[in-house]
């Protein structure tokens, strides 16, 4: 159990059943947290990051192999690559996190051969060119639920999903500059009560091999690969049915 961890390494190798609670490495030159190999960790109430306008390539919280993470409550800022990095890591929770990443092609979450992660009440601010607020990778049963994306960038997405089997998008607000949702190469997508928000590019974009279900997403624009993908969209519908001296009206 760490507690207030402030000035010591925020690198852990191989420790498992490992708490940190209320740390803060946020500007020191240690960067942020990173985790290899390590099971049954949790990451609470914490803080991690670079100093606003510093150029070195760092995560929030960067987690490689292992997995039964829990990271939750926590305030990941100003990152210059990943805010949060989940690399062939499973099984993992990460939940009411505040991630904020500048800087050209960073990312909010970086979900990369890492299967079975449940993502919620997450918000993201990306504002570099090429960013992204979600990057998904080479991963099965990914959920995103209730995330909140605003990437300000030239030409940033909100979300990216690439070769993905059964991920899920449902509820939360994704606002970018650049295509709202990217789906490529993904079977058995799901994306329910989502809010498209931007100006310019695809609202979807949806190409190789991709088959997604739309369950009321409203959007303006779309693009579908018509020779190898299928998107198909649906609609909540509300009937009121009064009894009238027995009769249905």
């Amino acid at each position: 159990f760490i507690r207030g961890m402030s000035s010591v390494s925020s690198n852990f190798s191989t420790y498992d059943n490992v708490i940190i609670y209320n740390s803060d490495t946020l500007g020191l030159t240690i960067g942020g947290f990173s985790f290899s190999n390590e099971h049954n960790t949790t990451v609470t109430n914490s803080r991690s990051g670079n100093i606003e306008g510093s150029t070195n390539q760092e995560d929030g919280i960067s987690v490689s192999g292992g997995g039964n993470f829990t990271i939750t409550n926590n305030n990941f800022s100003s990152n210059t690559r990943y805010g949060i990095s989940l690399g062939t890591s499973d099984n993992n929770i990460i939940t009411n996190n505040t991630i904020t990443s500048e800087g050209a092609s960073t990312y909010g979450i970086y979900n990369n051969q890492a299967d079975n992660n449940l993502y919620s009440n997450n918000t993201i601010t990306t504002s570099g060119a090429s960013s992204r607020g979600v990057y998904s990778s080479t991963s099965d049963n990914t959920n995103f639920t209730n995330t909140i994306i605003t990437a300000t960038g030239d030409s940033s997405q909100g979300m990216e999903i690439y070769s993905g089997g059964a991920p899920q998008i449902i509820g939360g607000t994704v606002n970018s500059t650049a295509e709202r949702l990217n789906i490529s190469d993904s079977g058995d997508v799901v994306v329910k009560d989502v809010i498209l928000i931007g100006t310019t590019l695809n609202d979807t974009y949806l190409t190789v091999n991709t088959n997604a279900i739309f369950t009321n997403v409203s959007y303006s624009t779309e693009y579908v690969a018509a020779d190898s993908s299928v998107l198909t969209r649906n609609w909540y519908l509300d009937v009121n049915v009064t009894n009238v001296n027995g009769v249905v009206q």
